[in-house]
């Protein structure tokens, strides 16, 4: 059961598109086995019949390696990094990036910030952050949200992928200002909406 709280992407069940890969893996499994099988039948020495073996476990390793992983990569790893990313481009200088839950050191590298860690449990280190000026932001696994403590828990969930969520304490979209008879960042010119 740890496991399946380990991998957040398992819990809430997403949809994981395995494509063809379990096919694949399963012809070259029978192809292989009903090869060594037909070879040893025939009486044949056993190195033809290993050779045969060999490729089967051979094929079925490069599929795993360059298949199979980067479906894994693209599930339980990347969801982290790419809300880590997408927080570090909408903080300001004095706001803060909190990464609640398991460790996840590389999150600093993708956020382009230093990561507070912090873990479940940790309520002194939690409320020096609620109690801090600025914005702050939170990745963590989606099933851990309700251990986080009361304000930061109703934070606004901004992304969720795979699992992980993205939580804001502040709107990360602000509305234009209004009182300016002009459209931000465009100048108004004559003839032109």
């Amino acid at each position: 059961m740890r496991f399946l709280r380990e991998l957040p992407a398992i819990s809430p069940a997403p949809h994981l598109d395995l494509g063809l890969l379990p096919v694949v893996m399963g012809v070259i499994v029978v192809v292989g086995v009903s090869g060594v099988r037909y070879l040893m039948n025939q009486g044949e020495k056993g190195e033809r019949a290993f050779w045969v073996a060999s490729g089967m476990m051979g094929c079925f390793f490069l599929i795993t390696v360059f298949w199979a992983l980067s479906i894994v990569n693209r599930v339980f790893i990347e969801p982290p990094q790419e809300l880590a990313m997408i927080a570090g481009f909408n903080l300001g200088p004095n706001d803060q990036l909190i990464q609640f839950g398991r460790k996840l050191p590389s999150l600093g590298f993708y956020a382009k910030r230093k990561v507070y860690q912090v873990n479940p449990g940790d309520n002194e280190k939690i409320e020096t952050f609620i109690h801090s000026a600025g914005r702050k932001m939170v990745v963590l696994p989606s099933y851990l949200r309700s251990k986080l403590p009361s304000p930061m828990s109703e934070y606004p969930v901004v992304l969720e992928i795979n699992g992980f969520s993205l939580l804001s304490s502040k709107p990360v979209l602000q509305p234009p200002n209004k009182s300016s008879g002009t459209r931000q960042g465009r100048k108004e010119t004559k003839g032109y909406p």
